[in-house]
C-alpha cells in the first residue's frame, strides 16, 4: 500500500500543473493579446498603400487568428487537456488504491476472525484485565462457561470476584510486576458462580491494546492434576507405612553352636524366638519335634507318635 501511494505521489509530481484556478487571469491574457495584436495591425495598415476594405478585413482576421490561436492553445487548451489527462490517471490510480484498500481490509477482517476463533475456542480460560480498575475487559467461551456465568455477567465482574483469597493490595503488586514487563505464573483458587472453589494455574503477562496496557491471563484448571498428586502422595504414604511394618532378616546371623542363642546388633544374646519376633513380622508358636519328644518324654513318645501318624 505504501508503494502504491508513493507511485501516485510521484506521478502527481511529474505531471504538468493543471489549468489555472482563476479564469479571470486567462481572460485577461487573451484580451491583452487581442488588444496588442489589433493595435499593432491597425498601425501597420495605416502605413500601407490604400487597399480595399475586404482585403484589410482579411489581413486583420488572418493575423489576429495566427497570433491569438497560439495564445489560446498555450494558456487554455494545452493546460486543460493536460488537466483532464491527469485527472483520468489519478482517477484510475484512486480506483486501484481503493481496490487494494478493500482487499487489505478484507484480509485484516479475516485475520481478526481467525484470531477471535482461536481466542474463543482455546482449551484454557483467557481473561483480558484492566490493571487500573481490576475489571475483566474480555474473556473467551471456556472462561465464563467453566465459572457458570454468561459473558455479559462475566464482563461485570472484577478479578476479586473470581479470586477471593488474594486481597486487592496483593493483586495490585502482581499487576505492577506484570506492567514492568515480568511474566508471572502461580497457583491459586477460583470461585464459581455457585460458590464452589477449584484450583487453577495462572500465567499472566502485559499486552498493549490500542495504546493502553492490559493484562492477559491464561487460567488452567488443575483439579485433575491435584487429584493425581494427592493420590500419589497417599500411595507413597501407604507404601512407607507398609515398609515400616515389614521387617526382614538379612545377612549372617551369629548363632551359638550349643544353646542356639542369637547375638543381636547390640551384642546381647537372645533366644531364637525372641530375636525372630523382634526382627520380623512372623509370630512364634512352640511345638516339639519327634526326636526331642523321644529324648525328653520317652514314656509318652510312642503313644503320641502313633496318634499323629494315624
Amino acid at each position: 500500500m505504501k508503494i502504491n501511494q508513493c507511485n501516485a505521489s510521484t506521478s502527481k509530481t511529474n505531471d504538468p500543473p493543471p489549468i489555472s484556478d482563476n479564469p479571470l487571469r486567462i481572460l485577461c491574457y487573451v484580451a491583452v493579446t487581442i488588444f496588442i495584436v489589433e493595435f499593432v495591425l491597425m498601425v501597420l495598415l495605416d502605413y500601407m498603400p490604400s487597399i480595399p476594405h475586404y482585403q484589410e478585413a482579411f489581413i486583420d482576421a488572418f493575423v489576429l487568428t495566427m497570433l491569438v490561436f497560439p495564445t489560446l492553445y498555450i494558456f487554455v487548451v494545452k493546460p486543460l487537456t493536460q488537466n483532464i489527462s491527469m485527472r483520468e490517471r489519478l482517477e484510475k490510480e484512486n480506483i486501484r488504491l481503493v481496490a487494494d484498500l478493500k482487499k487489505a481490509i478484507a484480509q485484516l477482517q479475516l485475520s481478526e476472525k481467525k484470531l477471535k476463533g482461536y481466542f474463543d475456542h482455546a482449551t484454557d480460560s483467557i481473561f483480558i484485565i484492566d490493571p487500573d480498575t481490576d475489571r475483566i475487559l474480555d474473556c473467551n467461551i471456556v472462561a465464563y462457561e467453566k465459572l457458570g456465568y454468561s459473558k455479559e455477567e462475566m464482563l461485570q465482574l472484577t478479578v476479586g470476584d473470581l479470586n477471593k483469597k488474594v486481597q486487592l493490595n496483593e493483586r495490585k503488586k502482581l499487576f505492577e510486576r506484570q506492567i514492568s514487563g515480568e511474566n508471572i505464573c502461580f497457583e491459586t483458587c477460583h470461585t464459581r458462580k455457585d460458590g464452589s472453589d477449584f484450583p487453577v494455574e495462572v500465567t499472566s503477562a502485559m499486552l498493549v491494546d490500542e495504546g493502553k496496557k492490559v493484562l492477559q491471563s491464561i487460567v488452567r484448571d488443575i483439579s485433575e492434576r491435584r487429584e493425581r498428586e494427592e493420590e500419589r502422595e497417599q500411595l507413597i504414604a501407604e507404601l512407607k507405612n507398609a515398609l515400616d511394618e515389614i521387617k526382614t532378616l538379612r545377612g549372617i546371623l551369629p548363632i551359638c553352636s550349643f544353646c542356639k542363642k542369637i547375638r543381636n546388633d547390640k551384642g546381647y544374646w537372645e533366644q531364637v524366638e525372641v530375636y525372630i519376633s523382634k526382627n520380623s513380622s512372623a509370630d512364634i508358636s512352640h511345638s516339639i519335634c519327634p526326636e526331642c519328644l523321644k529324648k525328653e518324654y520317652p514314656e509318652f513318645s510312642q503313644d503320641v507318635l502313633s496318634k499323629i501318624s494315624t
